[in-house]
This record gives C-alpha cells, sequence and structure tokens, in this order.
C-alpha cells in the first residue's frame, strides 16, 4: 500500500521540486548573477583556446576531437548553468565562436562538426527558455497588471490622479493641438464629508464614495472620463465641450444627483458638492494649467457658496495668488510683531457696569493694512501657526487683564486646532499663575464645530478647563448646524447669541422669537447669555426686557486698544451714563434744540412721547 501511494505521489512532488527549483532560479540574487556571469566568461575564455590550439595541427581526428569537446563543454554549460541563462551564454559564446572561426578558417568544412556545435548551442538556448519561460510570462503579465493598477482607484474602479493627467494628455491636450477640438476639466470634492465620515465611520464614508462614483459616472456621457482623485475629490473630463452652457447643465446635472440621500445601513446620509470648471483652451493649453485653474474655480466655489459651480475667472487666480503672499507673509508676523489684540466690552444689564472684554486678534500688515481674522485665520490653522499665534494671545491677554479690577473678565477665541494641543491646558494654567490671575477671570469662547467635529480630545480639554475653574462660553449661537446637542455635550456656561438675530430683533418677529427661546433655554440650564452686535438702544432695550444679562456691541464702544480698555474698566461711572452724557454734548447746536428731532437721544425726547413709547424703555438705566 505503501508502494502505491509513494507511485501515485511521486511524480506530483517530481514536478513540485521542479517548480521550486525554476522559482530559486528566479529569486537568485543581482550581484550573484553579475559574479556567475563574469567567472563563466573567463571559464568560457580559457577553454575557448582548445579549438585553436588542436586546430593547428590539420589532421580530421584532431578536429573532431577538437569540435566534440567544445560541444560537449557546450552541452555541460547548457544543463549546469540553466539556471542562470546569462552565465550559460557567456560560457557558451566564446568557445563556440573560437570553435566555428578556426574551424572554417582551416578549410575543413565538415557539416557534421557544424551541426554537432549548432545542436549545442540550440539546446542551450533551449534549456535558458524552458527554465525562464514561465518567469518571463508571469513578469510580463504582473507587469502590465501592476501598470493597470497604477492607473485605477482600488475603491471606486475610476482611473487615480496618474490616470487622469495620463487620460488629459492622450485624449484631450493631443487632439487639442492637432484638431483644435476643445475640452471642459471639472473639479469637485464633497461638502463636510469629514463630519460624515466622522459620524457614520470609515466604512459607511467608503460606502459613500462608491455611490458617488456610481451617479458620477451615470451623470456624463459614455465618451467623458470620471476619476477619483483622492479622499472626496473627484476630476471629470468632458471631450470636446468649449460652451460654458453646456458645461453648467452638466454641473447643475450633477449637483443635483449627488444632492438625494444615499441610504448607508438603511440610513439616510446627505451629500452635496462643489464644482469647480475650466475650459480649454480658454483657461490653459496643457494639462498642469488647465488643472490648476478648475482646482482654483472649486476654491472659489467653495468660499463662495456650497453646493454650487464656479467657472474659473482670472480674478480668482489673483485672489489666491494675494491669499498666498499673505501666508507667506503670515510666517513672520509674531517675529515681527505685527499682531496686535482689541478689547471688545461686555457690558451687564443688571449691574450696569462693565463686567469683561473680549480679546479681538489682528493683524497690521505692512502691504495690504488691516488684514480681517476671518482671512488669516483659516490660513494660520493651515499652515500650523495657529498654537503660536495662541499662545501669544494668551500672554497678551493674562498682561491686560493683569490691570484690571477683580471683577473684570477677560474672553478668548480658540480655535478648534488649538484644543488638540496636549500642551494648551498646561501653558494657559502657567500663564494665569505668572501674572497672578485668578481662573475664573479668564474664559474660553468656542464654537459648535468643536462638538461637530466630535473629537473626544478637544472634548477632555474643555472639560480640564472648566474642572480648573475657567468657563467656557458658546460663541455665535444660533447659526450654521446648531443643536441643542451641543449645548448639552460641551461644558459650557455662556451662550452668546448672534449678531444676525440682535440685528433684526426690531423688524423681524422671527429672530425675536429665536432670542427669547435662547435665553428661556439658557435659563433652563443655568447658563448666562450675552448678546452680541448691540449698536441702538432700542435694541438694548429688547435684550434687556427678555432676561439678556449682559450685551456687547457697538452701543457701548467700538473695539479698544489696551490702554483705553484699562481706562474704561476702572472707571466708576457706568458706561452707558457715560456714553449718554458725551452723546448729548455733542448734538447739532441749533437755535431750538427740541426741535431738532433727528439729533436727539430718546432720553432727550419730550415726555409726553416718552409716556407712549413701549414699557420696554423701563429697563433703562434713569439719567442722574
Amino acid at each position: 500500500m505503501g508502494r502505491c501511494r509513494d507511485r501515485f505521489l511521486r511524480p506530483p512532488l517530481l514536478r513540485h521540486r521542479q517548480y521550486r527549483f525554476r522559482e530559486r532560479a528566479h529569486e537568485v540574487s543581482p550581484s550573484a548573477i553579475r559574479r556567475a556571469v563574469i567567472n563563466a566568461m573567463a571559464l568560457g575564455l580559457l577553454w575557448a583556446c582548445l579549438p585553436i590550439l588542436f586546430y593547428l595541427d590539420p589532421t580530421p581526428s584532431n578536429q573532431m576531437l577538437s569540435i566534440s569537446i567544445a560541444a560537449g563543454m557546450i552541452c555541460v554549460a547548457a544543463f549546469s548553468l540553466a539556471s542562470i541563462p546569462p552565465a550559460a551564454l557567456g560560457f557558451v559564446l566564446p568557445l563556440a565562436g573560437t570553435g566555428l572561426a578556426s574551424f572554417f578558417l582551416r578549410g575543413g568544412a565538415d557539416p557534421f562538426l557544424v551541426m554537432m556545435l549548432t545542436a549545442a548551442l540550440a539546446l542551450t538556448l533551449q534549456r535558458a527558455i524552458y527554465s525562464y519561460h514561465d518567469q518571463l510570462i508571469k513578469k510580463v503579465v504582473d507587469r502590465a497588471t501592476a501598470e493597470e493598477h497604477a492607473r485605477k482607484d482600488a475603491l471606486t474602479g475610476l482611473l487615480n490622479r496618474k490616470g487622469f493627467e495620463e487620460y488629459i494628455n492622450e485624449k484631450a491636450v493631443e487632439p487639442m493641438k492637432r484638431h483644435g477640438k476643445g475640452f471642459t476639466v471639472m473639479y469637485l470634492d464633497l461638502d463636510d464629508f469629514k463630519l460624515i465620515n466622522d459620524t457614520f465611520g470609515h466604512v459607511a464614508g467608503d460606502e459613500l464614495l462608491r455611490r458617488v462614483a456610481e451617479r458620477l459616472s451615470n451623470s456624463v456621457r459614455p465618451e467623458d472620463c470620471v476619476a477619483r482623485l483622492g479622499g472626496d475629490e473627484f476630476g471629470i473630463i468632458g471631450c470636446e465641450i468649449t460652451d460654458p452652457r453646456v458645461a453648467g447643465v452638466i454641473a447643475d446635472r450633477i449637483i443635483r444627483a449627488l444632492e438625494a440621500p444615499v441610504y448607508i445601513s438603511g440610513k439616510p446620509v446627505l451629500c452635496r458638492t462643489s464644482i469647480g470648471i475650466a475650459l480649454a483652451p480658454a483657461d490653459g493649453e496643457d494639462a498642469a494649467s488647465i488643472i490648476k485653474n478648475a482646482d482654483l474655480a472649486l476654491y472659489f466655489a467653495k468660499r463662495n457658496k456650497r453646493g454650487d459651480f464656479a467657472f474659473f475667472r482670472s480674478e480668482v487666480d489673483e485672489r489666491v495668488q494675494a491669499r498666498k503672499k499673505i501666508g507667506q507673509s503670515l510666517r513672520g508676523a509674531l517675529e515681527r510683531d505685527q499682531f496686535y489684540l482689541e478689547y471688545q466690552p461686555i457690558y451687564s444689564t443688571i449691574n450696569k457696569r462693565v463686567t469683561g472684554f473680549e480679546a479681538l486678534l489682528r493683524w497690521a500688515h505692512p502691504e495690504y493694512g488691516r488684514i480681517a481674522p476671518s482671512d488669516f485665520i483659516p490660513l494660520a490653522e493651515e499652515l500650523g501657526l495657529i498654537q503660536d499665534i495662541g499662545e501669544w494671545v494668551i500672554e497678551s491677554a493674562c498682561q491686560a487683564l493683569a490691570e484690571w479690577p477683580e471683577d473684570v473678565r477677560i474672553s478668548v477665541n480658540f480655535s478648534p486646532l488649538q484644543l488638540k494641543s496636549p500642551t494648551l491646558v498646561q501653558f494657559t494654567l502657567d500663564a494665569l499663575e505668572r501674572h497672578g490671575i485668578r481662573t475664573s477671570r479668564f474664559e474660553i469662547e468656542v464654537t459648535e464645530s468643536v462638538s461637530m467635529e466630535g473629537d473626544a480630545k478637544s472634548l477632555a480639554v474643555l472639560e480640564t478647563f472648566q474642572a480648573n475653574g475657567i468657563s467656557i462660553a458658546l460663541d455665535d449661537f444660533g447659526t450654521g448646524f446648531s443643536s441643542l446637542a451641543h449645548v448639552c455635550m460641551l461644558p459650557i456656561s455662556r451662550i452668546k447669541i448672534d449678531r444676525s438675530f440682535v440685528a433684526s430683533c426690531l423688524t423681524s418677529p422671527q429672530s425675536l422669537a429665536v432670542i427669547q427661546a435662547i435665553t428661556g433655554l439658557a435659563r433652563s440650564l443655568r447658563l448666562e447669555v450675552v448678546a452680541e452686535g448691540v449698536e441702538t438702544l432700542a435694541q438694548y432695550h429688547m435684550i434687556a426686557s427678555h432676561g439678556c444679562e449682559e450685551i456687547q456691541g457697538f452701543l457701548l464702544s467700538p473695539s479698544l486698544s489696551r490702554a483705553d480698555a484699562t481706562k474704561m474698566a476702572n472707571q466708576a461711572e457706568p458706561v452707558l451714563r457715560r456714553w449718554r452724557k458725551t452723546l448729548t454734548m455733542r448734538l447739532c447746536k441749533v437755535r431750538n434744540r427740541h426741535q431738532c428731532r433727528a439729533c436727539l437721544p430718546p432720553w432727550r425726547e419730550p415726555r409726553a412721547d416718552r409716556r407712549s413709547s413701549s414699557s420696554v424703555s423701563s429697563t433703562y438705566p434713569p439719567a442722574s
């Protein structure tokens, strides 16, 4: 039974050993092959002298012996060096060459001897091909497969960035140069994809990208090209499309196709996209410039209005170039002392006094003048400078706070990226201790994006701040993605009503209803409320009547320098009372001042008008 088993198993085992032999032969290192070829050529040159020596004696027996030895050595090399064909050829060629050369030069052309050498050479080549044919075929197939995979995205099956660029050059740019046929390039990415990815998980994010790829492929013509360029970025090449109206129709079709909810694991996921469009040859005559301009158009579309498309314009490039210059200047702004802080007063409607200041970062650029924080803060986050700038703001705010009374606090805006720093808490506490300031006088202002990003580290940092006595305010509440979940998730002690609701609280019942809802929610959660952007006394009356404890805005003062803020913080007289006296002194000088109704402030109106005014005015503090 054992012999039968061996008889049946021996051929497969033999074939396996032969296959492993070829595999090991394929795995020989390049340095070993190089040494084997050199040694084989040296040995072949030594053996090549043998035919010459034998052919010096023209007897047929010597010639036959010479050819037989040469053919035999060639056959031996064919089998012994078959695992390294270059070494076999290096040994065989000198031997065969000298043998044939000496044979023909002596004039004894015997066909049998020539056939012996030819057969030996053929045997060597056949042995080399047999040993390496499967590896050669495998190499060719693997190389073709690797090139194909290198041009395609593994997740969606679309072309990747490399394939996209090659397609533009081969199928779009070259025909345009030869036949003058233009084309369109569209760049698009998904809005808030990171939020979707963090909320539903990376598996759901991958599934969403696959669904988006399918919808994009179904929204374009068969001759157009769709590619995934990386992450949530996609590219589309519309061949022979040069009319902006046609490109706009296609872009609008894509936006509407992606607006429909995508159901992943039974849950609807809303996905929106922004598209940048560049037309060739108007916006570029080579692949690099067209791709760059389409990317700039996408940047412009996301800056202006998300969920829409935009065409490339020359002014877009100018804005981007200016932004790059600002980014370059931003790197050395701290060293050149170009940053400074201004302080916006916060007024208590209950105590009728200044209770704090909000520190506002400003940048005085030597070429562009004052640059708004909304322009350079995102740049600082992209360039990784927000941590250094944030530490400078904390230190400067603590220096100003040390000069103010003990009942005045300061509020500092923190970027979500700042909260990711592991040294932020300790740096802030050290700065407060260094200047002798109680932690209760320092307040952090954050936006709802902190909770939207769902970063556990950021939430832990805020909880650490709160545990050390530093209060936290939720800024711009009521706008963006406002949700009661954010109020419950973040460890806040104060809510700041956005200025857009305050500005329209007298004319829009909806804005007033939002203010009432926010103040009622704050009372239920035992949170304080600050109204931003209060600019008129009527707005002050309305806000105060609905239980808002604090206000800030131009009604009190514009943002002040450090010296003016220190002066205001140390004055004992209520701010609104001082402001009222100053404005009364600046009234236009007319003969009958009480008839100049356009210039009179509300507190100088005739008593009859004041009696007929709304009861809200009774909340305003009486004049001294």
